[in-house]
């Protein structure tokens, strides 16, 4: 990955207090370690991973600028633009939170570890 664009994630991901920018569940960068809860195997670890998404995306004119940076997890981000016609951010921000509220996103898992909760996004960021 770019240097430019590795900035531009890391940027989101701290902007966004470690969270999807779709369904918000909390995200790891690094380690699955960085996570607060363990996790049951590595494929369950990189549906999580944070990835960085281009809201407008490359092939149409999208660039690496922090502006079009989002910090999203591996699941949000590849069923996106596994879609012939992907829809706009912020239309699929909706789509994925109706899921997400009926508890049919993620993996059961995800929801009994509380990565979906908000409580500790507004907790002080670990440094690097």
């Amino acid at each position: 990955m770019p240097k430019r664009l590795q900035s531009a994630r890391l940027l989101a991901y701290h902007r966004q207090h470690r969270r999807c920018y779709y369904c918000r569940v909390r995200i790891w960068l690094r380690s699955p370690d960085e996570l607060p809860t363990a996790v049951p195997s590595a494929a369950a670890a990189a549906a999580i991973r944070g990835t960085a998404e281009h809201l407008l995306p490359r092939c149409d004119g999208g660039t690496d600028c922090s502006d079009n940076i989002a910090a999203a997890c591996a699941r949000c981000n590849h069923t996106r633009h596994r879609r012939k016609n992907p829809p706009s951010p912020s239309e699929y921000r909706r789509e994925v939170a109706q899921r997400v509220a009926k508890g049919k996103w993620h993996h059961k898992w995800v929801y009994e570890a509380g990565l979906l909760n908000e409580s500790d996004a507004a907790k002080p960021k670990l440094q690097p």
